[in-house]
């Protein structure tokens, strides 16, 4: 008498049951990584919403930031005294 794993039927279904999940859990890992990149990446192409600066802008006026908020200091250092 044979046994169920001599079955061909049984083995194609366990096989395709096995490749269905595996690509199910490779499609979920992927589409949670996908996420996250999109909406990193989605910044910098030219249909993102909102205002296009460039770098060296930003580091323009976080500079320029930077520079008034220490002579503000200074300025009341020497006032107060």
């Amino acid at each position: 008498m044979k046994g169920d794993s001599d079955n061909p039927n049984l083995q194609a279904a366990l096989r395709k049951r096995g490749a269905m999940a595996e690509k199910k859990q490779r499609s979920t890992a992927s589409s949670h990584r996908g996420a996250g990149n999109a909406g990193e990446f989605k910044m910098y192409t030219d249909d993102a919403p909102g205002i296009q600066i460039g770098p060296s802008t930003v580091l323009i006026l976080s500079l320029s930031f930077i520079g008034v908020v220490v002579f503000l200091h200074i300025l009341g250092k020497l006032r107060g005294t």
